[in-house]
């Protein structure tokens, strides 16, 4: 199963699953189970921003390569089909590890944008300790509120390029590769009901042959 290139692609489309749903557990355990006012420790440092901006933009690079991926697994397999042939390069293991690698170096790079029009910036409010929390290790710096926001030059130029970014995203990782997909898989399945009739014809003329 290692020499074949469509598991090589579902094992890419694994692990790229695997980090997301490791990084969102993360995130739902800090942002959401110890949502403030239910923790006595500051949840929104500057250190849980770092990973809220990190979880953002692995998520983005993980779930889009994770489609792409698909895209690419229909791609080699109607190339499979067109060969015709047992031995067709297309399913060899290298070649999908090749295109692994480009398509998640590809969206990273596409990606940097998004981390670029981001920072993380204190907000003017104080995270107060509850009552019930005891309140010995509080302290000025401890209770700085951090959050994420648009910086300045994404705002410049009436935020042409935050728009860029957000036009950029919607259509290179979702409208794209969806169309892709849609095409492929609709070729894809054409080609395999054409070799179903003409497979059920063959049956027929020897069915008829062999009457006779």
């Amino acid at each position: 199963m290692r020499n074949s290139a469509v598991n090589s692609i579902m094992t890419a489309v694994a692990f790229c699953d695997m980090g997301t749903m490791g990084s969102y557990l993360i995130y739902i355990w800090n942002f959401v189970i110890k949502k403030y006012p239910n923790t006595c420790s500051n949840n929104l440092t500057y250190l849980w921003m770092v990973f809220l901006f990190a979880h953002i933009f692995l998520s983005i690079v993980l779930h889009t390569t994770s489609l792409w991926l698909a895209v690419a697994m229909a791609f080699m397999r109607r190339m499979t089909l067109r060969v015709a042939s047992l031995n067709s390069p297309w399913q060899k293991s290298n070649y999908a590890y090749r295109i692994s690698c480009g398509v998640f170096a590809a969206v990273f790079i596409l990606t940097i944008p998004t981390w670029y029009v981001h920072e993380i910036i204190v907000t003017p409010y104080k995270w107060a300790t509850p009552e019930n929390c005891s309140r010995d290790d509080s302290s000025e710096i401890a209770n700085v509120i951090y959050t994420i926001n648009y910086n300045s030059i994404a705002k410049a130029n009436g935020c042409g390029l935050f728009k860029a970014n957000l036009w950029m995203t919607g259509i290179i990782f979702k409208v794209i590769p969806c169309f892709f997909l849609i095409c492929l898989s609709s070729s894809l399945m054409a080609r395999l009901h054409n070799a179903e009739k003409k497979h059920q014809l063959l049956l027929v003329s020897n069915g008829s042959d062999s009457v006779k």
